[in-house]
């Protein structure tokens, strides 16, 4: 490459723009994934902790009835 077209390229920003949307839109992206998941996995631990308290409070009738 000649000079020209290196400081051409270090001066020239009319790309900067698309290039940091394109940063932000990516970390976004990956911070929504990555809350999707711990929202997952707590929501999914909180339903199998209810299910087991509900499980244990359960208690049938005796084989004679219920009075």
């Amino acid at each position: 490459m000649n000079v020209k077209a290196i400081v051409r390229l270090v001066i020239d920003d009319s790309g900067q723009d698309l290039v940091e949307y394109a940063v932000v839109s990516a970390a976004v992206t990956f911070g929504s994934l990555v809350f999707v998941a711990l929202v997952a996995s707590t929501l999914g631990n909180a339903y199998a902790s209810w299910q087991t308290a509900a499980q244990a409070a359960w208690e049938p009738c005796p084989p004679g009835g219920c009075s």
